[in-house]
């Protein structure tokens, strides 16, 4: 718990700062509350990679990246896992429930449910990690659509290609949204090369000067 609480006091613009002992509590109870649904799903598939004419393609499906960041982040890859992350309905139920009934809370409460989906990518990026090493490979980070020129209107596709709306009832509106909203999905590459540190996610982001979110790096 103490892991999620630290990055929720990130988003909440806490970072070197310590919150009241109320705050601090209302945090606790916000990621209990969280843990106590059971309702956190992720699934993840690993496909071939084909680099050629400037884009990437993934073997066995239609999908094509073209973006510069993307590409340069799967670089030396071989393979990918797409991964997808879902907090499940029953967050945004409450998320919506006490933006009505209690707006502080609800703030420390989406914090928290962003922070604790954060985790549930570690879990399953270790699991991704295992696999990769298994083939003699190691991970890039993860990589969301919405980094850099990595367009976040290619969810959809991730998602079939994921079977992640069958699998973990994760949905794309025609707006590029996530339904349920505390979703989250990422390219995980398996490279021949070492890569940045994935316990160092910010190193590598190109607005980490910048970012009122960003880790030590």
């Amino acid at each position: 718990m103490e892991k999620i609480k630290k990055e929720a006091l990130i988003y909440l613009g806490y970072k070197n700062n310590t919150p009241d002992e109320k705050t601090s509590l209302e945090i606790d109870r916000c990621i209990n509350e969280i843990a106590s649904l059971k309702s956190a799903k992720y699934t993840y598939s690993v496909f071939d990679i084909e680099q050629k004419d400037d884009n990437i393609k993934l073997c066995g499906t239609n999908l094509i990246l073209n973006s510069n960041d993307i590409k340069n982040h799967l670089k030396s890859s071989k393979k990918v896992a797409v991964l997808c992350v879902t907090l499940g309905s029953q967050v945004d139920f409450l998320i919506n429930k006490y933006n009505k009934t209690n707006l502080s809370y609800a703030v420390l409460f989406d914090a928290c449910a962003t922070a604790f989906a954060e985790d549930v990518c570690d879990m399953a990026q270790k699991e991704i990690s295992k696999i990769a090493k298994d083939e003699g490979f190691k991970i890039t980070p993860r990589f969301s659509p919405g980094y850099g020129d990595f367009d976040i209107k290619i969810q959809s596709e991730i998602v079939k290609i994921a079977n992640a709306q069958k699998l973990i009832n994760l949905t794309v509106t025609k707006e590029s949204v996530m339904i349920p909203t505390k979703s989250v999905t990422s390219l995980i590459g398996f490279s021949t090369e070492n890569t940045v540190s994935c316990e160092n996610k910010c190193a590598k982001c190109n607005m980490n000067k910048n970012c009122i979110f960003k880790r030590e790096i």
